[in-house]
């Protein structure tokens, strides 16, 4: 929908703390939540765990089938880890949007509305 539009939505910053490795062979799971919701910026949290660490409950957080609009609707549940399950990495990703032919900024607020306000309602913190 973004670069339809004539925009793009490059990555402005990160900050990734790594606490336990993920060996070879091991499955992982990521998880992403909107930690930040700004007018120009937002702020995704990713967190990896070890797949052995999500319960199967049948919550897979997997797309679905594609919506009348074309975007894959995802199954709104997160999925439930194990007691005692830590990220094995936490980390900000900060993103803005911008004019793909001009890299100039763009309000998220103002040009993508129904967007912004979707995240207002998932946002981690205010």
């Amino acid at each position: 929908r973004i670069e339809g539009a004539g925009y793009m939505s490059p990555i402005h910053d990160i900050e990734i703390h790594y606490k336990a490795p993920l060996r070879y062979g091991e499955a992982g799971v990521v998880r992403t939540s909107v930690a930040k919701n700004l007018p120009m910026r937002t702020v995704y949290r990713q967190q990896v765990y070890r797949a052995e660490d999500v319960l199967e409950d049948g919550t897979t957080g997997v797309a679905s089938e594609p919506s009348a609009e074309g975007a894959a609707t995802r199954d709104r549940r997160e999925p439930q880890l194990r007691e005692g399950a830590t990220p094995l990495v936490d980390a900000l990703v900060t993103v803005c949007v911008v004019e793909r032919d001009t890299f100039k900024p763009v309000s998220l607020r103002r040009t993508f509305p129904d967007l912004y306000a979707k995240y207002a309602e998932i946002v981690e913190e205010d």
